[in-house]
């Protein structure tokens, strides 16, 4: 049975990420005529990745970093179905849920993210996968597991110490890491060890050389001691092997590595990349060899995609970027496939330099722009602020239209690089650069 339309055609969103949640916002503010909006998602909260090290932290409030969307959903007049999708019927052009009628589509956008990668690693824990073990996604319930898994510890009659290893050189694993001090301190813990874990030679890899070193002089004043070109091959309830047999004990092992693709994609049989992420155009559709114009009316955005062609690692700035080329193509899409106009869709560019900020947990922040690497707190203000600025676009009473002049839309590298040179190079000479 299929769900009932006032309109003739319907969008749906799945998976309400960065760049499908610009759509949610963008409706409210000039729908497509004639056409029904439905969001798909597994949880009625969805939370905002940048925002997590800070609430971590204690730096802001939990609330700060989640978007309602049965709020946001019923503000902007769509569809929200909580549910969980088992696979798409392309024939029918229907989304099959575990526990709701099929949901026709005549424009899909794919946006369901990433999980961490664990694969090849051996999960040796008496229920299957390590009690220790806790992955900083879903990002939703993180903090509840951490809190969980801290209660219980102290609950042991042997009162054990506090020993953790965090999985991954990147930026989140960094900034979990430096955050998660903050975290500890605030909540009177004092952790007997804290590692760093990855396959990676070296921090940050694509960053520049004296971003690394900033990193790494912090987290030696912090006392974390990096493992560097050293993966993970087993993890137990009581810590981690690695692959050239060393034992770590830990028993809070928090996996921020690179991403994977959740096990939904592979399920939706649609073309795919050698990761098993969707495989996409330029235009950010899945690519179709039997339709004249090369593509489908389904898009894959944010992680889920791989564009073609293009080395992009998953991160989410690129998420926030292709947001407004998507809207784009789905109002052209949407709102030209009945009277035979050009259906050329606009294609996404990604930037290959951006802003990075990386939350020290203490008031603090290194970033980059370009040559320059900086430390201060400055550099933190700028950055919640930046990240404040983007979730306010999605409180239902302030929902601002992207034509209203501002420096930012969404994260760091969305302030003009003429700006960015201009602030920085008055910084040039001062010891915090």
């Amino acid at each position: 049975m299929k769900t009932e339309r006032l309109a003739s055609r319907h969008l749906v969103l799945l998976g309400l990420g960065h760049t499908n949640a610009h759509i949610l916002r963008m409706w409210g503010m000039n729908s497509i005529e004639d056409v029904d909006l439905t969001c798909i998602s597994d949880r009625s909260l969805a939370s905002y990745s940048g925002m997590l090290p800070a609430v971590l932290a204690g730096q802001i409030p939990e609330s700060a970093m989640q978007i309602d969307l049965v709020r946001l959903s019923a503000s902007v007049g769509a569809n929200l179905i909580v549910d969980r999708v088992t696979g798409i019927d392309r024939e029918r052009h229907e989304i099959l849920l575990h526990e709701h009628p099929p949901v026709a589509y005549d424009a899909l956008s794919i946006g369901v993210g990433s999980v961490p990668n664990m694969s090849g690693v051996k999960l040796t824990g008496e229920q299957g996968e390590s009690r220790a073990l806790l992955k900083i996604k879903p990002m939703q319930s993180f903090l509840d597991r951490l809190r969980a898994r801290l209660k219980l510890l102290s609950q042991t009659s042997d009162n054990q110490p506090i020993r953790v290893a965090v999985v991954g050189s990147g930026v989140a694993g960094i900034e979990i890491t430096f955050c998660l001090h903050s975290f500890f301190r605030q909540s009177g813990i004092e952790p007997e060890s804290l590692e760093l874990i990855s396959r990676s030679q070296q921090l940050l890899t694509g960053e520049t050389h004296a971003t690394r070193k900033r990193v790494e002089t912090e987290l030696a004043e912090l006392g974390c001691k990096t493992r560097l070109g050293r993966a993970v091959a087993e993890v137990a309830d009581d810590g981690l092997v690695l692959e050239d047999g060393a034992a770590i004990d830990a028993n809070v092992i928090i996996w921020a590595t690179g991403a994977s693709p959740p096990k939904i994609l592979a399920k939706l049989g649609l073309p795919m990349d050698q990761q098993g992420f969707l495989a996409t155009g330029s235009d950010l559709r899945v690519p179709d060899p039997n339709r004249v114009d090369g593509g489908t009316a389904i898009f894959a955005v944010g992680d889920s995609g791989t564009i073609q062609g293009e080395d992009l690692p998953k991160a989410g700035v690129y998420a926030v970027r292709q947001g407004p080329i998507l809207w784009k193509n789905i109002r052209k899409l949407l709102g030209k496939a009945n009277n035979g106009d050009d259906l050329t869709l606009r294609r996404y560019r990604p930037q290959h330099d951006f802003l990075r900020l990386i939350n020290l947990g203490d008031g603090r922040a290194i970033g980059q722009w370009k040559r320059w690497s900086f430390t201060g707190r400055w550099a933190y203000q700028l950055k919640n602020s930046i990240d404040s600025r983007f979730m306010a676009k999605f409180e239902p009473k302030v929902m601002q239209h992207d034509s209203e002049p501002m420096q930012c839309r969404g994260c760091g590298c969305k302030l003009g690089a003429g700006l960015l040179d201009a602030a920085f190079e008055n910084f040039a000479q001062q010891d915090s650069i």
